[in-house]
């Protein structure tokens, strides 16, 4: 850089971003003036510290990510400023879901490389696998969905497959109901969490309250009826448990007992019936080509009380009706996991507007963060 109003010319040398230091020189002139160095912003995310030297003695002070440092004085021809800008990888979390994150190494943002290998959705990665390649001063290696996959800087990831954004999976908390809507207040708009976990759902549009012998439920009227449960579930868990007891009084192709998610592209939902005739639980994740879902060999019950559950554990999903086993499936693709802080959580109702409600009744919402076995649902739909 040439300053011809003071006479002085400045060299930068680095090595970055291969390397993480920078060099800036006087080679020309003599003057006096002040040189603001940026300190980059992505130091806070880390346990590194810059490090600033003035012809090898440390100066600017305490340098502060985000600002510049600024070193006032009177400049010679040799004077040498150099730059240290420590990098360890970071793991950054999806603003919308923290189980999904990416890696970055100071400035830059590692991709996984797959050759041609195709991805169906988000690899499970292990961050604690993370670690250097050796004589690669970018390059890592870590463990995801089994295998050790190459970690690079994204702008060297070329015509290749590639992945950027991970699935982490949670610290395992204790078996526990994270939801639990019995649906039995009788009275008002508003149901109650018994676990307190969430807050309050409500009864919206054409939701009201029954008595059907001793028990207390939220009817539906099959136009505009359902209920609206809080954002969030089942936002952290790797696998699940889902369950409502259900009274069907109309079938139609697509009524949904429970849809949770974003969009009519990301849900994990159970419909009464397809189509086909067949009660179906899928789940998806925006991005993927197709749903994974598990049908039943017929439709749900109609006229009458059935328990309904859904267990999603480690690639594999069960439904059941009446505690006995209806369909499953042993190749899912996505984890629940994916799915994120969901903001569109309903009973009796479909994110797609298209699809019709859920003419009937619904109790005892549950959300469980395991997925039960065989008889513990059994022993659930018995009470």
């Amino acid at each position: 850089m040439r300053w011809r109003e003071r006479g002085v010319t400045l060299r930068q040398e680095t090595d970055m971003p291969t390397g993480d230091r920078t060099r800036l020189t006087v080679t020309r002139g003599d003057a006096r003036f002040a040189l603001r160095i940026r300190i980059p912003g992505w130091l806070a995310a880390g346990d590194g510290r810059a490090e600033l030297t003035v012809n090898g003695r440390r100066a600017g002070g305490r340098l502060q990510p985000g600002t510049y440092a600024t070193v006032t004085r009177h400049w010679r021809t040799g004077d040498r400023v150099e730059l240290v800008l420590p990098r360890v990888p970071v793991w950054r979390p999806a603003p919308d879901n923290p189980q999904v994150r990416a890696v970055s190494y100071g400035p830059l943002v590692l991709a996984g490389g797959y050759g041609d290998t195709p991805l169906a959705t988000l690899p499970a990665i292990r961050p604690d696998t993370l670690s250097r390649t050796p004589g690669e001063p970018t390059g890592f290696t870590a463990l995801a969905d089994g295998r050790r996959v190459p970690l690079r800087p994204f702008h060297e990831i070329h015509h290749q497959r590639y992945n950027v954004y991970w699935s982490v999976a949670p610290r395992p908390a204790p078996a526990a109901d994270v939801v639990r809507y019995p649906l039995d207040e009788g009275h008002g708009t508003s149901v109650a969490d018994r676990t307190g976990t969430f807050g309050p759902g409500s009864l919206s549009g054409g939701a009201t309250w029954v008595t059907d012998g001793d028990t207390t439920a939220v009817t539906l009227d099959g136009r505009d009826g359902h209920v609206v449960l809080p954002a969030g579930l089942p936002s952290g868990l790797a696998e699940l448990t889902l369950s409502a007891r259900v009274r069907v009084d109309t079938l139609a192709p697509s009524v949904r007992v429970f849809d949770l998610g974003y969009s009519k592209d990301t849900y994990l939902f159970l419909a009464a019936t397809t189509g086909a005739g067949r009660a179906r639980a899928a789940l998806k994740i925006a991005g993927m080509e197709d749903e994974d879902f598990v049908d039943a060999t017929g439709p749900l019950p109609l006229g009458r009380w059935a328990h309904v559950a859904l267990t999603l554990a480690d690639g594999t999903g069960v439904l059941y009706v009446d505690g006995t086993e209806a369909g499953r499936n042993t190749a899912m693709v996505a984890s629940p996991l994916l799915l994120g802080r969901t903001s569109r959580n309903y009973l009796g109702r479909s994110q797609n507007s298209t699809h019709p409600y859920l003419h009937g009744a619904v109790r005892d919402f549950r959300l469980h963060n395991r997925a039960l076995s065989a008889d513990r649902v059994r022993r659930l739909a018995q009470g």
